[in-house]
């Protein structure tokens, strides 16, 4: 199976795990507490500029952000997300020249010059990729000095896991399709912040989202089940 295949099957999401009724009803409870994962980002975005959201998927979030910068670019690797991503991009946009969408595998360099981008952004895709050293190396690349890069992921600390692995369980990290959604690596709030600083980033921000955020927050490596950290280049 090469990658093409390896994503596009998890972008099928046949095998996604069926979520409890009581859990989609406490979720509708919650959801006016809740931040999620675009809205954090839109939170922490700088604006202005070119803006890159590698592993954008259906690319449905890009046109929100015509507004805020001069140039938007999604990259993915899955062909049906592409078809969607320009359809959706027509139909918001009516074709905004501002806005474009690249078909690559990100587990390899990108042709995009060194420099090139104000702000990239990673979201719930550096768990997915085979080495999250590599990408973030090439976002290094990628932004010019000064620039910004946002990445989220899950929390494999969160308090849940913590109890499943003391119970002699896996933590659960995804309910997409395969083998935990596909997820190949796993992240603490530490451990990705020694991952950026690493490869040059100065981390100027960690925080989470989901419900109840702003009290979550107050240990988030042990209460929330999501990291968004922010770096700059």
């Amino acid at each position: 199976m090469n990658p093409k295949e390896f994503y596009e099957l998890g972008c099928g999401g046949e095998c996604a795990e069926r979520v409890p009724a009581t859990q989609r009803i406490l979720h509708r409870i919650v959801q006016r507490f809740m931040l999620d994962r675009y809205e954090l980002t839109e939170e922490n975005l700088p604006g202005q500029g070119r803006w890159l959201d590698l592993g954008c998927g259906d690319g449905k979030y890009l046109p929100t952000m015509i507004n805020k910068y001069d140039e938007v670019w999604g990259v993915d690797i899955v062909k049906n997300c592409g078809k969607k991503c320009i359809d959706s991009i027509a139909t918001k946009t009516g074709g905004d020249s501002k806005i474009h969408f690249k078909v690559a595998d990100i587990n390899e360099p990108l042709d995009f010059t060194s420099g090139h981008f104000d702000c990239v952004t990673m979201i719930a895709v550096l768990e997915h990729l085979f080495d999250p050293l590599a990408i973030i190396r090439e976002c290094y690349r990628l932004l010019h000095p000064g620039g910004t890069l946002i990445v989220y992921v899950p929390n494999v600390a969160y308090v849940t896991n913590r109890l499943r692995l003391a119970g002699g369980k896996l933590p659960v990290t995804s309910r997409g399709g395969g083998w935990d959604g596909g997820h190949l690596h796993y992240f603490t709030r530490s451990s990705l912040k020694q991952l950026l600083e690493k490869e040059g980033f100065n981390v100027m921000k960690i925080t989470s989202g989901g419900p109840f955020r702003k009290i979550r927050n107050i240990r988030g490596s042990l209460l929330s089940s999501d990291i968004m950290i922010v770096g700059k280049r």
